[in-house]
């Protein structure tokens, strides 16, 4: 009997080890503007032609998801520091499934530009002023680059181009750029989506 027993809780403690061994999936998030006062606050952030956006019109949600809907969040998650658009899942035959991750260039060119580009997921990472480590969630559930906030640029269309905020008040020679905190919130139901490139 007392062996029984042994065995019993010996094969708990093992399927127990071996489910501490399986990394814990990141959490899928949609992200929230918030700036009292502006005209988009709060604003839903939507990702379309490799950049985030707020206030991004209807016809120009393109990407392509899993439920064959048109979804105005983009789902993101941070993993290893980088933030990663939730993808489709789709693959060639014997290659890696292609993720979009961000990258941020903060040098003098740059001014904080943001944006996502299509990888393998073995893909060594960008070289040069180029950076996609450094995302992370504060104890307020607020998402920063290394301590920078975002900020946001108005387009003709009504838009908003969602940049780093790296201290340039109007980065990439825009006009009536606004900074924001950006809020993260817990996507339970995520949708794969294959986000569009460069027009």
């Amino acid at each position: 009997m007392q062996l029984k027993v042994f065995l019993t809780l010996f094969a708990a403690a093992a399927s127990a080890a071996l489910l501490d061994d399986v990394p814990e999936a990141p959490r899928k998030l949609t992200l929230m503007a918030l700036r009292s006062g502006a005209v988009f606050h709060p604003g839903i952030i939507s990702a379309s032609q490799n950049k985030l956006w707020l206030s991004l019109p209807a016809d120009k949600l393109d990407a392509e998801c899993q439920d064959g809907q048109q979804h105005t969040a983009a789902t993101v998650y941070i993993q290893d520091g980088k933030l990663v658009l939730y993808g489709t899942g789709k693959a060639d035959e014997g290659k890696e499934v292609p993720v979009q991750q961000f990258v941020v260039d903060r040098s003098g060119n740059g001014q904080g530009e943001l944006n996502y580009y299509t990888q393998p997921a073995d893909a060594p990472p960008p070289t040069g002023d180029l950076e996609v480590v450094g995302w992370e969630i504060d104890t307020s559930e607020n998402l920063t680059f290394k301590g920078y906030n975002l900020i946001a640029c108005p387009a003709a269309d009504g838009s908003w181009a969602v940049w780093v905020n790296v201290d340039v008040q109007n980065p990439g020679g825009n006009e009536g750029c606004l900074g924001f905190v950006t809020r993260v919130e817990g996507n339970y139901v995520p949708v794969g989506c294959e986000y569009s490139g460069h027009p």
